[in-house]
């Protein structure tokens, strides 16, 4: 019922919205964290490479919403603790949709949260066979953007992703490109 609650307060607030600001972005981030997985037939921990591609549309000045697709693979260490693993993830991913909310610093310089759901698809083999589990979970980011007068962009975060499957944490650094205001 809190969440009924707060997904209403939230789609009112961003419907209230009075300066609409109809910029469109799209931008890409590649990162680095670590995984844990509680798989089906085993759990399997490491640390992940992570690669996000996303398309925002701001609906005000601070807040938009997000649509992205995030694939990840394993790191080196994680090829080391397949090895006491039955299970070896190979890679995961899936879609992701978040609301966008940004608190500005200076002209040009924000911090950022990103609060949205994704679809993790985890595919693996154990014992030579191929399986694959999906779920849907959470999807939370924070961090800083630089935004250029060209509408080019820069930023650095975190990134918290959990589900009955999957728990990722990922530091990012990302490139964004704003597109002119629509009329």
């Amino acid at each position: 019922m809190r969440l009924k609650t707060a997904f209403t307060l939230l789609s009112l607030t961003l419907l209230s919205q009075t300066a609409v600001a109809n910029e469109n972005i799209i931008g890409g981030s590649i990162g680095y964290g670590t995984q844990d997985f509680n798989l089906k037939y085993d759990a399997n921990d490491g640390d992940t490479v992570a690669f996000d591609i996303y398309y925002r549309h701001m609906l005000s000045d601070h807040m938009g919403v997000e649509a992205g697709y995030t694939r990840s693979y394993d790191g080196i260490f994680s090829d080391f603790t397949s090895l006491l693993s039955s299970a070896d993830v190979s890679s995961y991913g899936g879609p992701r949709l978040s609301l966008y909310g940004q608190y500005p610093l200076s002209h040009g310089n924000a911090l950022y949260a990103k609060v949205g759901v994704a679809y993790h698809d985890v595919d693996y083999k154990m014992n030579n066979v191929k399986h694959n589990e999906s779920k849907v979970g959470a999807d939370l980011q924070v961090g800083w953007e630089k935004r250029f007068h060209n509408g080019m962009g820069i930023n650095v975060g975190y990134q918290f992703a959990d589900s009955s499957i999957l728990t990722m944490n990922n530091f990012y650094v990302a490139q964004a490109t704003a597109f002119n205001r629509l009329s």
